[in-house]
């Protein structure tokens, strides 16, 4: 699984002619201008590789940039490492703007078009390191990409990491040795191994993206579109937010299909709530019981319903009420009558010599009924 055409480039004038050639032919006099020639959104693959650190808390530089084209049939493997003349020392910590050349220019205007979307899988990661690292080049690393784990999440696809999510993808002969992966991406020229490595990565985050958009889209609408909606979104939290307000997001058909994936989240989020809450519930009966059972000191009817309403987010109260109001007696039961209402609705009735007594009858009463009603399912009704 590799792209047809692989480009390995040690040097700023063969990156930027690679960048040129394939993405701004329409300017063969100005390799830095970044003018998108083809217009609308490209999707293209990337990924970076460094040297593997083997010092707590020392990183190395970004070495090599992998970039696809468009199309996926090539993969410009820019060895910036060699390209800026950078040098790291394995026990020292590498020092940003410390390079001898200039970060290639034409690759630079690359990876700031806004009309690139760079794909991957912890693609904007990718970005902020190259953003660490050569702060020169002012790269937005907040948009312009498309992680496929925030659509794998989207979805729910039951697969994780770019190796699961090929075969997920029917991608079968993906191989990705760990001997390769932890190699000195610094040094050049990069073996055979390394470069099938590296170039299968970037290109097969765009071949994942596009089994992805035949299984998942909605029907009528391009990868471009499709793909465009996810920009910027990493977690669960960017995705609900995306939902909700849906910015950028301007084609009819994903307004609405993200409108209705939130309310698939919105209802599920509401039933784990229910059986959080039916549980929780649960055990507080439970516990009380067994309070009671054994005589334990606080356990009692009353804080038991407190228990039960927090976990349902309802409000307890109990009330006075006037043996006169009540319609009782004066003569029998003794003085006092109490209330107690659930969310305003009224679910046990105490009566006694005081207040205080009236209110621990009322909680019994209340906590019986509870039990009665529909058998538990009144606190889980989803």
């Amino acid at each position: 699984v590799a792209p047809s055409d692989i480009a390995v480039a040690y040097t700023s004038t063969q990156i930027d002619a690679y960048v040129h050639q394939n993405f701004y032919p329409n300017n063969p006099s100005r390799p830095d201008d970044a003018t998108n020639d083809a217009g609308g959104i490209r999707l293209v693959g990337l990924d970076v590789e460094a040297r593997p650190s083997r010092v707590k808390g020392i990183t190395h530089p970004v070495a090599l940039v992998q970039v696809t084209t468009p199309d996926n049939t090539g993969c410009l493997l820019a060895h910036v490492y060699d390209a800026m003349g950078l040098f790291s020392h394995q026990d020292k910590a590498y020092v940003p703007g410390s390079n001898r050349r200039p970060f290639p220019p034409a690759l630079s205007k690359l990876l700031n078009d806004r009309t690139v979307i760079a794909v991957g899988q912890g693609v904007a990661e990718d970005l902020r390191q190259i953003s660490r690292n050569f702060p020169e080049i002012e790269l937005d690393a907040s948009r312009g990409f498309v992680d496929l784990a925030a659509i794998v999440d989207f979805y729910d696809v039951p697969a994780t990491g770019l190796g699961n999510l090929a075969k997920h993808a029917g991608f079968h002969d993906v191989s990705k040795p760990k001997s390769v992966q932890v190699s000195n991406w610094s040094k050049s020229p990069l073996t055979d191994a390394q470069i099938r490595y590296a170039a299968q990565d970037a290109a097969l985050s765009l071949w994942v993206l596009q089994r992805l958009y035949d299984g998942y889209a909605p029907t009528g609408v391009s990868i471009e579109t499709w793909s465009a909606s996810f920009a910027g979104c990493e977690t669960r939290k960017h995705l609900v937010a995306r939902c909700e307000r849906l910015d950028g997001v301007t084609d009819p058909t994903m307004r609405s299909h993200m409108k209705q994936r939130l309310a698939t989240w919105t209802r599920e989020e509401s039933d784990a709530k229910a059986v959080k809450a039916f549980r929780k519930a649960s055990l507080a009966l439970a516990t009380h019981d067994e309070g009671v059972a054994t005589g334990q000191t606080g356990v009692n009817a009353r804080s038991t319903l407190q228990i039960l309403a927090q976990h349902r987010d309802l409000d307890l109260r109990f009330d006075y009420v006037p043996r006169q109001e009540a319609g009782h007696d004066n003569s029998t039961d003794g003085g006092a009558v109490v209330r107690c209402f659930l969310d305003g609705v009224e679910i046990g009735e105490g009566r006694d010599v005081s207040k205080k007594k009236a209110s621990r009858v009322a909680a019994v009463d209340a906590l019986e009924k509870i039990r009665m009603m529909r058998d538990g399912e009144w606190w889980c009704e989803a």
